[in-house]
């Protein structure tokens, strides 16, 4: 029976072996045949949980590719006992080489050399329409001092988020508006046409989740665009005005405006002592060396003191917006790392797989995943 047990029994490399590591995560090389492999870290790009291996994509140096020694990334297939979750300056290393890597083939790429194809038009049909006396550097740099006023006056937080939206909108509809032929009114008529599927598309790559309608993507677009401008165009509360300290000196020349009285009994006699003449009583009282207040009546009218109230009514602090830019982009946050983590392998979100994932992560993202979560549940409540 022991036999039998330990035959049908998985083993690290078999079959049935478990894969906790989701495509996206980073993970380091290690206790390979090749040395030139050991210790560098990969991109998982899929996990197979039949054949119990990763497929990872590992960048090389840029030494080593302007040596022709590498190339620039390889697909590689490990086994999990030869990978090992990589550290907080191993995955910034591998995230800047990955994003490096996907910048160059971008540019590279036809679509790449397209856009700058119609940079270089849109400069050049700017050039052509600008006045004899502006030249084009010029007119740049008037764009660059409207952009900075604009930033002076709405804050560099604002100008950032209008400035995305664009981006964005610009990034969907750019297959359309540049790769295709015909006018330019033709283009954009076909950008607005296909944009509900591009947006759809767009979201599925950002965020994981494809299986949503075109409607569907376009009431995410027009909530986001909605959060991002209230954010944009709210109001700034103003801080209270805090008065001004009195000084030794300023009291000084305050008590000098005071109307001079003549003689304590004559405050005395009078049916209601106004405020400086309180003030002229006590300050008689301490150059006379009596103790303050003693040269008071006993009983005075109660509206004597109705220039300074003892309580002053209390103002509530105006609460700023609930959806600003820092809850906006913990909310991202926290559905993305909801996302990667739930959905296993084989594409089926389940909670299993996002507490199994979760254990694994590294203490630095449990913490910024905690401390979302905490923004977001604190400005709520």
């Amino acid at each position: 029976i022991k036999e039998l047990v330990m035959s049908s029994a998985p083993t690290a490399a078999g079959p049935s072996a478990e894969i906790i590591h989701p495509p996206g995560t980073y993970l380091t090389v290690h206790s390979t045949s090749r040395d030139d492999l050991n210790g560098r870290t990969g991109r998982v790009l899929d996990a197979s949980s039949d054949s119990a291996r990763y497929k990872i994509q590992v960048f090389s140096s840029v030494s080593a590719i302007l040596s022709g020694t590498s190339p620039p990334s390889q697909i590689l297939s490990l086994r999990p006992l030869k990978l090992k979750p990589a550290s907080l300056t191993e995955r910034v290393g591998a995230m800047t080489q990955y994003y490096s890597h996907d910048l160059r083939s971008k540019i590279n790429s036809p679509q790449g050399k397209a856009l700058r194809n119609e940079a270089s038009r849109a400069l050049g049909q700017i050039r052509g329409s600008l006045p004899s006396w502006m030249t084009l550097r010029m007119f740049l740099i008037i764009i660059t001092l409207m952009l900075v006023m604009t930033v002076r006056i709405l804050g560099f937080m604002k100008v950032f988020i209008l400035l995305s939206l664009v981006y964005m909108t610009l990034m969907v509809a750019y297959p359309d508006i540049v790769m295709s032929g015909g006018s330019f009114k033709e283009r954009v008529q076909r950008a607005l046409l296909m944009f509900p599927t591009r947006l759809r598309y767009a979201i599925g790559e950002m965020s994981g989740y494809r299986n949503i309608s075109s409607r569907v993507a376009i009431i995410i677009y027009v909530v986001f665009v909605a959060l991002c401008l209230m954010v944009v165009f709210a109001s700034t509360v103003p801080s209270a005005q805090i008065p001004p300290v009195s000084t030794a000196s300023d009291l000084t020349a305050s008590s000098a405006q005071i109307p001079p009285v003549s003689t304590a009994s004559d405050l005395m006699s009078s049916p209601s002592l106004s405020s400086e003449a309180i003030y002229k009583l006590g300050y008689e009282d301490a150059t006379s060396g009596r103790d303050y207040g003693s040269s008071l009546p006993l009983s005075q009218p109660d509206d004597i003191y109705e220039d300074y109230p003892l309580h002053p009514p209390m103002t509530s602090p105006t609460k700023g917006s609930k959806f600003g830019i820092g809850n906006i982009m913990s909310m991202l946050y926290i559905g993305r790392t909801i996302q990667s983590l739930a959905v296993g392998p084989n594409g089926v979100a389940s909670i299993g797989n996002f507490v199994q994932n979760l254990r694994s992560q590294q203490p630095l993202q449990i913490g910024l995943f905690a401390l979302s979560v905490y923004r977001i549940v604190n400005s709520v409540l």
